[in-house]
């Protein structure tokens, strides 16, 4: 009887420490490879990992800096990203706003970022009324971004500015 508790507490204790295990590396596994994309550590977005990424403008100064990135979807994790997150259409409000704030970005790069951001962005296509925007700002309103999902063509665009 004896061997029969101890038999059966060993197997409770293997199975429990194999339970432990699984869950370490279900854990790590969507660590390395989960679906959360960077903008999570840095502006609480929940957004999952791109396909490809293409980085455009990359003024840095130590930590701060003003970044723009492409940002390369398919077509359902595009769909993931509106259905969890505060993105809204762009309508005739917002439209002046973005203008507004893509042009304070633009004035603010070197002539070799103003060529590269001529070179890789339409805004006309960026204000279509089919996509979505996310703008968040920081409290001293000097680090902000803007988030703009060009909906058509799966990607997304990613302006930071970071002071």
């Amino acid at each position: 009887m004896r061997n029969i508790i101890k038999y059966a507490l060993r197997t409770v204790i293997v199975i429990t420490g194999f339970i432990i295990i699984l869950i370490i590396v279900c854990v790590l596994v969507n660590f390395i490879i989960g679906n959360e994309g960077a903008m999570n550590i840095n502006w609480k977005i929940d957004v999952p990992r791109p396909n490809k990424v293409d980085v455009i403008c990359n003024y840095d100064v130590g930590l701060d800096g003003q970044y723009l990135k492409i940002w390369y979807y398919n077509e359902s994790k595009i769909k993931k990203i509106i259905n969890n997150n505060a993105f809204k259409n762009i309508d005739e409000q917002s439209e002046i706003f973005i203008k507004q704030k893509i042009e304070e970005y633009y004035e603010t790069l070197d002539d070799t970022n103003k060529n590269l951001f001529d070179t890789n962005i339409d805004i006309n296509i960026l204000l279509a009324k089919e996509n979505y925007f996310l703008y968040i700002r920081r409290k001293d309103d000097t680090s902000w971004i803007l988030l703009i999902l060009d909906y058509k063509n799966n990607k997304m665009l990613s302006f930071e500015n970071i002071y």
